[in-house]
Formats: structure tokens, sequence, C-alpha cells
């Protein structure tokens, strides 16, 4: 009994030092990201690693500070924080890592590798908004412009008059009107605008004006 006991309290304090150990890396990762929106990359970067140090398997860390490192121009390291995430197993039953990882891929320009983690994490969750974001932006990258469009109908299918739907009829308008489709691009520039979006009048008369293409290539960013 009293060795029963002995190992109970040694697996309690393993819990409890694990519980202490991952609410100090979320701390030193919020400190990071602070760091990193005041363009203190070096600064973001030590925290980052404490992060890690603190809990090793977490990718959103290497993301952040993978682009952090791209923003303060080491290139080299940036792609060793990505290579780490895509090197990761991913959960197999876990959206938000098929996710990262398909981000880590699209940073080091392997746009057919993060399109198959995107399709995984839409096979575990066919209504999340973000991967098809996400997968409309790669197919964009892989000149599949009538695949994005679809993404982006997706998108509106789901919940068709919230914020992202929104967004999703501005950035497709933005497409179509590069692509020609002037006709189309003017009704989503409408619903756009009518669900919230500002600063889109300029290219609704625009289009409605005849001229040869819209007055922003904005939307394609």
């Amino acid at each position: 009994m009293i060795k029963q006991i002995a190992e109970y309290k040694i697996l309690l304090i393993i819990i409890l030092l694990t519980m202490i150990s991952c609410n100090s890396s979320d701390k030193y990762h919020k400190r990071g990201m602070t760091k990193f929106s005041q363009k203190e990359y070096s600064s973001a970067i030590e925290y980052f690693n404490k992060a890690i140090a603190l809990k090793p398997d977490n990718l959103k860390v290497y993301y952040d500070m993978g682009v952090t490192k791209l923003f303060k121009g080491d290139v080299k390291g940036a792609k060793s924080d990505f290579n780490k995430i895509i090197e990761f197993l991913p959960n197999p039953n876990n959206v938000e890592e098929y996710l990262l990882r398909a981000k880590a891929k699209g940073e080091l320009e392997d746009n057919k590798g993060a399109l198959e983690d995107i399709n995984k994490a839409l096979e575990l969750d066919p209504k999340n908004r973000v991967a098809y974001f996400d997968r409309a932006f790669v197919r964009q990258y892989l000149r599949d412009f009538d695949g994005a469009l679809d993404d982006f109908d997706e998108i509106i299918k789901i919940n068709p008059q919230d914020s992202a739907s929104s967004d999703a009829y501005m950035i497709k308008a933005g497409l179509e009107c590069n692509l020609g489709r002037r006709k189309k691009a003017l009704e989503d520039f409408i619903m756009a605008e009518k669900l919230g979006h500002k600063g889109l009048r300029e290219d609704i008369e625009s289009i409605k004006a005849n001229k040869n293409m819209c007055t922003s290539m904005r939307y394609l960013d």
C-alpha cells in the first residue's frame, strides 16, 4: 500500500510539473508574439526558444518562430523551423497540425505538399473554413483558379451571411476580375459590400463603367 501511495504521488508530481511546464511555454509563446508585433524579432525568437525548451512538440511555436526569422532575414533558420514541423508526424485526428504543416510547406514553396495536407484536414473536418481559405490560396499559386473559386463557394455555403463569407466574396471577386469574368466579379463585389466590406464602391463602379479591369488587385495578395 505504501509503495502504491508513493507511486501515485510521483505520478501526481509529474502531471503537475507537466501542467506548469505547458503553462510557462504558452506564456513564453505569447511574449514572443508580443515582441514580434513590436518588430523586436531577436527578442521574439529568444522567447520562442524558451517556449520550445519547455514544450518541444508545440508546432505552432516552430511556425511562428520560422515566420519571425523570415522577417529578420534569416531564411536558413526559418527553413529549419518549417522543416521541423514537416518532419513531425501529425496526429491523424488533429486538423490544426495538418494545417500548420501545410503552411510550413507553403513557406518552403512545396505547394503540392501543402495541398495534400489541407485535403487531409478537410477529410477530418469538411466544414473547416480556415482549411478552405488556405486551399483556395494554394490553388491560386498552382494556377488552379477554378478550384480556388470552388473553395470560396464552399466557405459561403457554410454560412452565407457572416464576415468570413464577406471576405470570400471579396477575394473571389478580385480573382474573377483578374480572369476577365466581369459580370460574376460585379455580383460578388456587390455581395461583399452588402455583407459589410468597405471600400469596394470604386471597383463596383469601375466594372459598371466597362473599364478594362478592376481598380485594385489587393484582394489577391
